[in-house]
């Protein structure tokens, strides 16, 4: 990417926590530093601190083993240190200029809808939205009580997508910018079901009417989870070729390159 643009701004939300957002953040920023893009994280969940510390222990990780492995820079944001919104938000903006000079900027946000979360998902370039094959998760989107296929073309949208078509509509009007919205089924069943191929139908038939783009999806894999907490992820283990591992990077690698394809398509 040319590195006189500004930054492109990469943000993971949901309004519901336990999705994967910091697991699949971290991935995405690494798989970035190894496609050569310098990458900043800045976890504005900065209070629970689950992608900060993630990096803090990669960074740890890497001295004790003497291991050379790439590492983002890292920024923690607390809401709570500040005593109004407005004030967190101008912090924020302060701190984001300071990684300017990056390609990428991930950021990870809270599991709920905040005003400063608002303010974060309208700055994104490109919005992501993990969720799991739970309804619960598709009720975010759209108001679904029941799934059912004859009906959900007409219901109205659910809090956070109403939400991101608030922003959408503020950046488009503030910075003559257009969001574009990913979504990303995460912890995909091996076994396909029923209820699977129902929520992917359903998310096909929503997609051009709620305005957000199906993204590759990530399968249920415990090897995710288990690096994670060590700060490392699927691409820093090439010695590992079982065809689950090879699976998990490939994965990665399909949606780092769909999301990166819609930066470059709308020239960010």
């Amino acid at each position: 990417m040319d590195a006189k643009k500004k930054s492109h701004i990469v943000v993971w939300g949901n309004a519901k926590g336990g999705v994967g957002k910091s697991t699949l953040a971290l991935h995405f920023a690494l798989q970035c530093m190894y496609e050569k893009l310098s990458v900043a994280c800045f976890d504005a969940d900065g209070d629970q601190g689950t992608l900060f510390r993630s990096i803090e222990n990669r960074r740890q990780y890497c001295k004790q083993q003497n291991f050379s492995l790439p590492v983002p820079e890292i920024v923690r944001f607390c809401p709570s240190a500040y005593e109004t919104a407005e004030l967190s938000i101008k912090a924020l903006d302060l701190l984001l200029q300071t990684l300017e000079n990056f390609d990428v900027i991930v950021i990870d946000t809270q599991g709920s809808d905040t005003p400063l979360g608002r303010y974060v998902h309208q700055k994104s370039s490109v919005l992501v939205s993990p969720i799991t094959e739970s309804p619960l998760d598709l009720d975010l989107f759209v108001n679904i009580r029941e799934i059912q296929e004859q009906s959900h073309l007409t219901l109205p949208f659910g809090s956070y997508a109403h939400m991101v078509w608030e922003q959408r509509l503020n950046k488009a009007s503030q910075a003559q910018e257009h969001l574009e919205w990913v979504v990303v089924r995460n912890r995909i069943s091996h076994q396909i079901s029923r209820t699977q191929l129902h929520m992917e139908k359903i998310l096909k038939s929503l997609a051009p009417r709620v305005g957000f783009h199906i993204g590759p999806s990530i399968g249920d894999r415990s090897i995710f989870r288990e690096l994670f907490s060590y700060g490392l992820t699927v691409m820093d283990r090439d010695g590992l070729t079982t065809l689950a591992h090879i699976t998990a990077r490939q994965e990665i690698k399909s949606m780092t390159q769909y999301i990166l394809s819609l930066l470059k398509k709308n020239k960010y």
